[in-house]
């Protein structure tokens, strides 16, 4: 992965670099190129390149200030991220604590005239676009960070941005131990290296050839995203050929929503201790590889069980609140909580309502409709408890129920894909305090039972169920927009998902919003046809036509208020396009009261009926 872009620097000398003579300084960087630490933690060591044939020729050692003066370019690229101009200012005020009153600057890569000047001795911070960095970069794992001498630069390379920060204080570790005892010069040794690593499930995968990431983030529990953009089905295909060959083991490899204009590809592997999904999205030329632990990767039923009932989907709707009110109208019942019956009689739930100041309401709503429901009076057994995304009315119900219930019930697994604990924190959304407590609640009460990181285009089953993920927080990333980038809209974290029971299909969006509702339309068009539909957001903002157009379903259901419904629909078009302009035949709301339907459902006229 070699970039042949020029760069700028400031120095008293400058020269245009031709293509071929980048082409030579590349190749000669070759020969001492820094290889990734691979070895975990923060500390630091001395790295050795890849073996060639011949030994690599030692760095001559850097001198960045003499005598007590400096002068000397902190390069970033051109397109610096917000991270990259941070960690730049932090390099250069170091520097200037040393050598007050110095000639430190921060300068771009890029010049308009295509200039190069090689012989200024600069500090290279991220993604710059001289031969260094990206000979540097060629040979460090994804999930490396580092920091050597390369000719007269001194590089800081890294492919994960949130990695920067750390980057840019071990870069300024190196400096204070390479300044000489009497303060006054400034020698980074040729053979210095400090780095470390953010996962080692990014060092375990391969580098994909010709393509370098537009972005690697922590996405939670763990887990890496790398983004490539503008990628294509032949890379795909080549990549996942390379996962093979690299020893791992394919788990599925399939595509959803494909047609003669978007191609789509979905890929898991495990192996080496990690989990690895390969997605490749046509509508958007995107191609997203996540790494994990093993332990997040949920394989699925074998498809074997001993049929004991029959399925029936439950809406639970409690009234939570006297003066909660939206629009001007009582808001204060309903909210997210189903319940599926599989034919084994065992329970798949998806989230659970709200916890009122200690209301355990839904809680114990779950618990007798549990009991009830249960074949031959057994304690109940959840197969899967789905959280769509971590908004308190959704996971209070849930934290209730562990705390109550939690001894008298058997939880076999919890389904979700939470953001990393970074995003959460800078998407100052109202969810904060629910997202901590909501992890703390699993630890504290069901701390050995497994927790699954779903992933789009997993499909598994759950005895009769079929599962399809179509939507995770990770499709919402970009080059620069993460979920925490959004502010006070947590809601585009929320899971798509739907499960397939006795031939039906029920879609749940949760909570999500405009940009995952259309990107998720766009990628799967007509493969999101449900026969029953969760209402995005209650009913509220959220919903579009594009999504509900590609689901189209006989029955939707709402979870809010019944005066609210009619006025969700009146207000939102696309409430008034999925009612009243597709094939929806009947609608229900949650309110205050529990709904079953006996799966399959055929609408017979009640509820909110048209």
């Amino acid at each position: 992965m070699r970039s042949t872009d020029t760069g700028r620097g400031r120095g008293a000398g400058f020269f245009r670099l031709p293509a071929l003579l980048l082409a030579a300084v590349l190749t000669a960087a070759c020969l001492s190129c820094c290889a990734g630490t691979g070895s975990g933690g923060d500390g630091t060591s001395a790295v050795s390149g890849p073996e060639t044939s011949e030994a690599a020729a030692p760095e001559a050692d850097l001198v960045i200030a003499e005598n007590g003066s400096i002068s000397v370019n902190v390069v970033r690229g051109f397109s610096a991220t917000d991270a990259e101009i941070s960690a730049a200012k932090t390099v250069r005020e170091y520097l200037l604590g040393l050598f007050p009153g110095g000639d430190v600057r921060i300068s771009d890569d890029y010049s308009a005239d295509g200039t190069y000047r090689p012989d200024d001795v600069e500090i290279l911070i991220g993604n710059t676009s001289y031969p260094q960095t990206a000979q540097v970069k060629e040979s460090l794992p994804y999930g490396d960070y580092t920091v050597c001498v390369r000719g007269n630069k001194l590089v800081a390379a890294v492919w994960a941005p949130v990695a920067l920060p750390l980057l840019a204080q071990r870069l300024c570790d190196m400096l204070g131990k390479s300044l000489s005892s009497d303060g006054r010069s400034l020698t980074v040794r040729g053979s210095d290296t400090v780095g470390g690593t953010l996962s080692e499930y990014l060092d375990l995968l391969p580098h994909m050839e010709g393509a370098a990431p537009s972005n690697v983030i922590s996405v939670g529990d763990s887990a890496y995203e790398i983004l490539f953009m503008k990628a294509t089905p032949e890379q795909t295909d080549a990549y996942i050929g390379l996962m093979e060959r690299s020893g791992f083991t394919k788990n599925y490899d399939r595509d959803a929503g494909s047609s003669d204009r978007n191609v789509n590809r979905f890929a898991g592997f495990t192996g080496k201790g990690g989990s690895f999904a390969v997605n490749f999205t046509g509508a958007n030329g995107y191609l997203r590889v996540t790494a994990e632990p093993e332990k997040n990767y949920f394989p699925g039923g074998d498809g074997k069980y001993e049929k004991k009932t029959t399925p029936l989907l439950t809406m639970i709707g409690r009234r939570f609140s006297t003066s909660s009110t939206y629009l001007g109208y009582d808001a204060g019942a309903g909210l997210e909580c189903m319940m599926i019956r599989l034919s084994d009689g065992r329970f798949i739930v998806i989230d659970g309502g709200v916890s009122d100041n200690g209301n355990a309401s839904y809680a114990s709503a779950i618990y007798a409709k549990m009991l009830e429901q249960a074949p031959g009076g057994n304690s109940p057994v959840i197969a899967a408890w789905f959280i769509t995304h971590s908004h308190a009315d959704h996971v209070g119900g849930f934290k209730s129920f562990l705390s109550i219930y939690n001894g008298k019930v058997k939880i076999e697994s919890v389904m979700m894909n939470l953001p990393s604990d970074a995003d959460c924190r800078e998407a100052n959304d109202e969810g904060i305090s629910s997202y901590t407590s909501l992890r703390s609640a699993m630890v504290g009460n069901i701390p050995e039972t497994p927790v699954f990181k779903l992933r789009t285009g997993q499909k598994f089953g759950i005895a009769d169920a079929v599962i399809e993920v179509f939507y995770t927080q990770e499709d919402f990333v970009t080059k620069t927009r993460t979920i925490g980038s959004v502010k006070n809209n947590w809601n585009n974290s929320s899971l798509i998902f739907s499960v397939d029971i006795a031939g039906q299909r029920i879609m749940f969006p949760g909570d999500s919003q405009e940009i995952p509702n259309n990107l998720t339309a766009e990628v799967f068009g007509a493969a999101l046809k449900s026969d029953i539909l969760q209402v995005c957001h209650h009913g509220g903002i959220g919903g579009t036509n594009s999504f509900y157009a590609c689901v189209d379903p006989a029955v939707a259901l709402y979870t809010t208020s019944d005066v609210l419904v009619p006025v969700y629909i009146a207000t939102f078009r696309y409430n008034d396009y999925l009612v009243n302009r597709l094939h929806v035949v009947e609608y229900w709301n949650a309110h205050d009261r529990i709904t079953e339907f006996p799966l399959p459902y055929t609408p017979a006229g009640s509820g909110f009926r048209k």
